[in-house]
C-alpha cells in the first residue's frame, strides 16, 4: 500500500493544526493538479479533515504532529475492537465473539491501517459503533456515529442501509408511520451535515476534488473492470489474506452450519444489497486496498458464526489440539508476513530528498517525477509541486501555455520511490517471508526492490535522457535528482 493517501492525511491534519478551523472548511493540500498549474495548492473538499479536528488538541499539548495523527488512528482501531466484540454478542456467545474480534483485530488490513493516518479506520468504526447503537435501539447515537463516518469518507453511505434496518428490528416497527417517523429522525442529521458540507463547495476556489466530484467522476484510479478476472482476484486477495487470514477463512466455510445464533434475514439482505452497492459504486471505480475494510468488517462478522463449528469438526480428530494450534500458528505468521507487505511502501533514501529540499529556494514551485500524484512529494520537499510520471508527461507538461517557468515552477525533482505491495506473488514464500523476519529483526531484506523500484533517476532512464541535455543539474543521488528549470 503506498503512502500517497497517509501524507495527504498528514498534511491536511497539519494545516488544521496550523490554521485552525479555516483549514477544517477548505482542507489544502501542498500540490498542484495537471489542469490546474496556476493554483499552487488543492482544495481537498471530498471528507472532513477528521485527524486535524480530532488530533488538534493532542498536537497543541504535546507539539508532535506526526504522532497526534498517528494516535487518532489507533485509538479508532481500539475502539472498533470493543465495538466488534457488541455487534458480535447481539447474537452470539462471549467466546466466539472473542474469537471473532481476534480475526478482526489480526487482519493486515486492520493492523495496518490501525496505525497510520488514513480516514478508513475512523469511517469503518463509525459504521460499526452506528450499527451497534441501532442494534441496542438508540437512534440518536446511532445516528451521530453515521453522521461522523459519511463524513469522515462518504463512501461508506451505502451502509446506512442495515444500520436503519437494525433500528427499526431492535425498534420493533409494526407500523408504516412509526417506520417512516424513525427512519427521518434517524436520517435528518447525516443527511443535513452531508448536505451542509457539500453546500461549502460554491464558496471555495475551482477544485476538480470535491465531494461532488468524486461521486460523479467516472474514474478516480486505474480499476479493473467488474467484468475480468483481475477484479476479483483483487477482491478475494484483500478479503481473504489481506483480511480474515487462514482461520478466518476456514470459519466463513463453516458458518453456514452454525446454530447458536441467527441474523435477521432482513438484515441479512440489506448487507448483502449494501456491499453489492459499494463494490460497484466504490471499489470499482478506487483498486486501493483501504476501500475494502467496510466490506472486511462484514466478512468478519460472517466468519464467526463459523468459528463453533469449525472447532466442533476439529474435535473429532484425535490430536486435534496440536492441529488447531497449527491452523491458529499459520494464520498469525501469515498475518504478520502480509502486514509487512502492507508496510513496505517506501523512498530508498529519504536523507537525499532532504538534502534535495534544503538546495530549492523559499516560495519556488518544483515539478517532481515520480509515480503518484504529488501529496508525498509536497511534505517530504515542503513545496508546492506538480508530479507528473513519465518523460512523455513532462514534455507535455512545459509544453503548455502559459509555461510552467511563467507560473513560478523553477525547480525540476526526479524522485524514485521502492514499493514492495504486490510482491507476493512475484517471489517464492521462503524468500518473502525470510524478508519478514529480516525487517522485523531491524536487517535490509534482500531480493524484492528490484522488482518495484522506480528506475527514473538513473541516468540511462528516459527521464534523464529528456533532462539532462536541457536543464542545468544542481543535486545528483542514487534516487533523486535536482534541476533548474529554465
Amino acid at each position: 500500500m503506498h503512502h500517497e493517501r497517509q501524507n495527504q492525511t498528514f498534511e491536511l491534519a497539519q494545516h488544521v493544526f496550523q490554521q485552525g478551523w479555516p483549514a477544517v472548511w477548505m482542507p489544502t493540500a501542498s500540490f498542484s493538479l495537471n489542469g490546474a498549474e496556476v493554483q499552487s495548492f488543492t482544495i481537498a473538499h471530498q471528507q472532513v479533515p477528521m485527524h486535524g479536528l480530532l488530533g488538534w488538541p493532542l498536537a497543541r499539548i504535546t507539539h508532535h504532529e506526526a504522532a497526534s495523527v498517528v494516535i487518532v488512528s489507533l485509538l479508532f482501531a481500539v475502539i472498533s475492537l470493543k465495538v466488534m466484540y457488541g455487534i458480535l454478542r447481539v447474537w452470539l456467545p462471549p467466546e466466539p465473539a472473542v474469537a471473532g474480534t481476534l480475526l478482526w483485530a489480526t487482519a493486515p488490513l486492520t493492523l495496518h491501517l490501525g496505525q497510520v493516518p488514513m480516514p478508513d479506520i475512523l469511517c469503518t468504526t463509525g459504521v460499526m459503533a452506528s450499527f451497534l447503537c441501532a442494534m441496542r435501539g438508540r437512534l440518536f447515537r446511532s445516528s451521530f456515529w453515521f453522521l461522523f463516518a459519511i463524513l469522515t469518507k462518504a463512501s461508506v453511505i451505502v451502509f446506512g442501509l442495515p444500520i436503519l434496518i437494525g433500528l427499526l428490528t431492535a425498534s420493533e416497527c409494526r407500523s408504516a408511520g412509526r417506520v417512516v417517523g424513525l427512519s427521518l429522525l434517524w436520517g435528518a442529521a447525516p443527511l443535513a451535515g452531508l448536505a451542509g458540507w457539500i453546500a461549502l463547495e460554491a464558496h471555495i476556489p475551482h477544485t476538480v476534488w470535491t465531494l461532488v466530484g468524486s461521486m460523479t467522476h467516472q474514474t478516480v484510479s486505474a480499476a479493473p473492470s467488474v467484468f475480468s478476472l483481475k477484479f476479483y482476484f483483487l477482491l478475494i486477495g484483500c478479503l481473504v489474506p489481506f483480511g480474515l487470514g487462514f482461520v478466518g477463512t476456514l470459519a466463513l466455510v463453516f458458518a453456514p452450519r452454525n446454530t447458536s445464533g441467527k441474523i435477521p434475514v432482513s438484515i441479512k439482505w440489506a448487507v448483502v444489497i449494501s456491499c453489492a452497492a459499494y463494490l460497484f459504486c466504490v471499489v470499482r471505480k478506487v483498486a486501493e486496498p483501504q476501500y475494502y475494510l467496510p466490506l472486511l468488517a462484514c466478512a468478519v462478522v460472517a466468519a464467526s458464526f463459523g468459528l463453533v463449528p469449525m472447532v466442533a469438526w476439529f474435535r473429532r480428530w484425535v490430536s486435534w489440539r496440536p492441529i488447531l494450534g497449527l491452523v491458529v500458528g499459520i494464520h498469525l505468521i501469515v498475518a504478520f508476513v502480509l502486514t509487512w507487505d502492507l508496510k513496505q511502501s517506501r523512498v530508498p533514501d529519504f536523507a537525499e530528498i532532504q538534502k534535495t529540499a534544503a538546495l530549492i529556494p523559499a516560495g519556488a514551485r518544483v515539478v517532481v517525477v515520480y509515480r503518484f500524484y504529488g501529496a508525498s512529494a509536497g511534505v517530504w520537499l515542503h513545496h508546492n509541486v506538480l508530479a507528473v510520471s513519465d518523460a512523455p508527461e513532462l514534455e507535455a507538461a512545459l509544453a503548455k501555455k502559459p509555461s510552467l517557468v511563467d507560473l513560478g515552477f523553477t525547480r525540476l525533482v526526479i524522485l524514485d520511490l521502492a514499493s514492495h505491495h504486490g510482491a507476493f506473488l512475484k517471489l517464492d514464500l521462503a524468500t518473502y517471508f525470510a524478508n519478514a523476519v529480516r525487517w522485523a529483526a531491524g536487517k535490509p531484506t534482500s531480493g524484492t526492490q528490484a522488482l518495484s523500484l522506480s528506475n527514473e533517476a538513473l541516468p540511462t532512464s528516459p527521464t534523464r535522457q529528456y533532462c539532462d541535455p536541457r536543464f542545468p543539474r544542481l543535486f545528483e543521488g542514487a534516487h533523486v535528482v535536482l534541476y533548474q528549470l529554465n
